[in-house]
């Protein structure tokens, strides 16, 4: 019987110079500006109102509390209650969890 290659993977290592990675200031914010809209979303405990935020519309310097959906393109992230996501100077979304 024939041989079919259903899957190749190959992994590549190598030195490189510095990556600078463009920063953005930060400003203080809470993301209001990237809220689509609130809705009950169950947690432990009960149903809960939530926002839903559109990450692409949270800037550097957005902090605010769960409970939240953060909704992007190709994911989205939960924020349980009690949690509190940030947005750094490299658009990263840092969640501190409690």
């Amino acid at each position: 019987m024939p041989v079919e290659v259903v899957n190749v993977r190959v992994r590549l290592t190598a030195k490189t110079g510095e990556i600078d990675l463009p920063r953005q200031g930060l400003r203080l914010g809470d993301g209001a500006q990237g809220v689509l809209k609130t809705r009950p979303i169950h947690f432990t405990g009960g149903w809960r109102q939530s926002k839903v935020y559109q990450r692409d519309l949270l800037v550097p310097g957005d902090t605010f509390h769960g409970p939240a959906l953060i909704t992007e393109y190709s994911s989205t992230t939960v924020l349980p209650p009690e949690c509190i996501a940030r947005v750094d100077e490299y658009a990263n979304l840092v969640i501190e969890v409690n």
